[in-house]
């Protein structure tokens, strides 16, 4: 009624969301300045990459079926995926997310849809390898390298890319 009401005198009931509106204005002109294909094939890229880093530091991935827009990690058994949201902000200054209830505690989501670089997802993945070794929740190493490999086209994002990449590689060595 509130808003009805105020539609008559040509004004707004409540504070609109000014700021939130001017934002998807601007996501908009990126959107068409990059063309929503190159948009799509981006976050398809950093979220590949970000799937081959779980999958170099041993860890398991919390979607059978994982978006494109995050990637969620299952944490180690005995490990606190608040404790790692907490070591990111604080040593890399580096927001990720944890789990929500019942989940909280259980995962980690490490965010890549919306404008980040190929070298923005290389320095994620590089803290959070450094936060992962430092609490324990691996021994190994080469998250990072692994995330530069993929971002470069050295290293398959799906199954398809991969059988032509061998078969490229069978035609080179005949």
């Amino acid at each position: 009624m509130k808003a009805r009401a105020s539609l008559n005198k040509n004004t707004t009931p409540f504070t609109p969301g000014v700021p939130l509106v001017l934002a998807l204005e601007e996501a908009i002109r990126l959107i068409e300045e990059e063309g929503i294909s190159a948009v799509q094939a981006r976050h398809t890229r950093h979220a590949a990459a970000c799937r081959a880093a779980v999958s170099a530091l041993g860890l398991e991935l919390y979607a059978e079926v994982p978006s494109n827009g995050l990637t969620a990690v299952r944490a180690p058994e005995g490990k606190d995926g608040q404790e790692l949201v907490a070591a990111m902000l604080k040593q890399h200054g580096m927001r990720i997310a944890g789990g929500q209830e019942p989940m909280k505690g259980k995962l980690i989501r490490l965010g890549h849809m919306g404008y980040y670089s190929d070298a923005d997802i290389v320095d994620l993945i590089g803290a959070w390898e450094t936060t992962c070794r430092d609490l324990g929740w691996t021994d190994r190493s080469g998250a990072r390298a692994t995330a530069e490999n993929v971002l470069n086209g050295l290293v398959p994002q799906t199954s398809e890319e991969g059988m032509a990449l061998r078969a490229q590689s069978d035609q080179s060595a005949a």
